[in-house]
């Protein structure tokens, strides 16, 4: 796969409905980051990446559930921390509703 094709794949996983997006993109995304050097990069651009790669409501994300966007921009893993935090909690209210159905 090259990196188009991995964007966009990554571009989906913020708009896909299943419940186990989520870690099967960290997965990935994980690989591509070392895979690339990337994990050899600057903090910074290491969270433009996985922003760029989450796609476009991925900041809108990262601003409405930390206090500091700028901290969050800095620091790869206070970013993963977030998006992890945001797809678990999508993951539970997806199982939530599949549970009363």
């Amino acid at each position: 796969e090259d990196e188009e094709d991995i964007v966009n794949d990554l571009d989906q996983a913020l708009k896909r409905t299943e419940a186990d997006s989520w870690p099967r993109w960290k997965k990935r995304y994980k690989q591509f980051r070392v895979a690339s050097g990337l994990c050899n990069e600057d903090e910074s651009r290491q969270v433009s990446t996985l922003l760029y790669c989450l796609g476009e409501g991925a900041e809108e994300v990262l601003q409405a559930t930390v206090t500091s966007l700028e901290k969050a921009k800095q620091r790869y893993c206070d970013a993963i921390e977030t998006f992890e935090a945001y797809f678990c909690a999508k993951i539970k209210g997806y199982l939530r509703a599949r549970s009363v159905q």
